[in-house]
């Protein structure tokens, strides 16, 4: 009976890991919301420019340039 008792409490604590603190989560997850972010944003890059090559855009006079490098 003792030993029973004994592994039913060695398995309670085991079972009872804190896990991540919320600092770790909250980074992990602000880490992924910007990775998606990124691939997103670079995969709206190439099918804007891809539109625009195949000359299916064409910019508006006053939009913002992507991926431009300026040369001073």
């Amino acid at each position: 009976m003792r030993s029973v008792l004994a592994v039913s409490l060695f398995a309670l604590l085991a079972a009872c890991d804190r896990g991540q603190s919320f600092d770790e989560r909250y980074e992990a997850e602000a880490n992924r919301i910007d990775s998606l972010a990124t691939n997103m944003q670079a995969e709206l890059d190439q099918q804007l420019n891809a539109s625009f090559a195949a000359g299916r855009l064409t910019p508006a006079p006053n939009a913002l340039q992507t991926n431009r490098t300026d040369e001073q």
